[in-house]
């Protein structure tokens, strides 16, 4: 007994000294201001990683805020690949990470704060998908690329509200802060989440309704796997500290498909599909976390940003 509570013990210390690592390293190579506080300039230089892979006029057109996500996004990637050199359970996410920045060039044609977030995106998939079994590091991580997909998320619904550029860019700096804050203390589920769950989920029901109303004669009335199973999000809902996390995005989720509605039909139909998409990629598998399910996901990912490709 005392030698596996020992074993034990060093399992825990190396998944904490590995969290050590990952965040400083992580920290470290994002830009700062004097007083540590994440920098929103044009200093964001970045060498050797996906923004060179882009057209020099776009890499200048950039917002510094869609600049410092592509480049979060390409760190949390290496590091995540530098870890598996050492450390197994780094290897899966690397391998998947990766397969989907390379399968995803097509997307590079898409307004960089929407290519942003599929690079947001590709750190995120992957940690669901271990999410049993990943260290504390990743965990770490995850949060982190879920705070760029849901701000980059939020400065699109003030864009498709009509705010002009300048404002979008103040928002994606003050939104980040404030993410920051609540993801770093997030508090225990109150007493009334199971009411808050079956809330949302009636809300996620609802909007497929809205979908086949809209637009199910064109992509179908069973257009996904998990489509015609009910309780699909109060399930994910309350799954204790994945739970805040899926709640978080779906409300942001939900302010960018009404913020859509306000703006031209075809770009309501996008973000609708979009949306509608990537939260059944995410429950194909919830509820199965298989090999086949995982691939049956990332196509269902792509598929969702496809839908954007419309508005290009």
């Amino acid at each position: 007994e005392d030698h596996k509570i020992l074993q034990r013990t060093k399992r825990t210390t190396m998944k904490l000294s590995i969290s050590r690592v990952l965040v400083s390293l992580l920290w470290a190579a994002l830009p700062t201001t004097s007083n540590g506080a994440l920098a929103p300039t044009d200093a964001l230089s970045v060498s050797n990683n996906i923004l060179e892979t882009l057209e020099p006029g776009r890499i200048e057109s950039l917002s510094p805020f869609v600049r410092f996500s592509i480049r979060a996004a390409t760190n949390m990637r290496r590091l995540v690949c530098s870890a598996s050199r050492a450390f197994d359970v780094f290897e899966p996410l690397c391998t998947d990470a990766t397969e989907l920045v390379t399968n995803g060039q097509q997307f590079k044609d898409l307004p960089e704060y929407f290519y942003a977030n599929f690079l947001a995106l590709t750190i995120a998939y992957p940690i669901i998908f271990a999410y049993e079994e990943t260290t504390i590091a990743v965990l770490i991580l995850f949060p982190f690329a879920l705070r760029l997909h849901r701000t980059l998320g939020y400065g699109n619904s003030l864009r498709m509200l009509g705010y002009s550029e300048a404002t979008v860019e103040r928002a994606y700096w003050d939104y980040w802060n404030l993410l920051t804050e609540q993801d770093l203390r997030v508090p225990d589920d109150g007493p009334g989440v199971d009411m808050y769950c079956n809330y949302i989920d009636a809300e996620y029901e609802l909007f497929k309704t809205f979908y086949l109303d809209n637009y199910g004669n064109e992509t179908g009335t069973n257009p996904t796997l998990t489509f015609n199973i009910s309780g699909t999000m109060y399930r994910s809902c309350s799954v204790e500290g994945l739970g805040y996390f899926i709640r978080s995005d779906w409300e942001h989720h939900r302010r960018e498909i009404v913020s859509a509605m306000m703006a031209s039909a075809e770009t309501s139909k996008a973000m609708v599909l979009h949306s509608l998409w990537h939260w059944e990629s995410l429950f194909v598998v919830r509820f199965d976390f298989s090999e086949e399910r995982n691939q049956e996901s990332y196509s269902q990912y792509f598929e969702s940003f496809e839908f954007l490709r419309e508005l290009v």
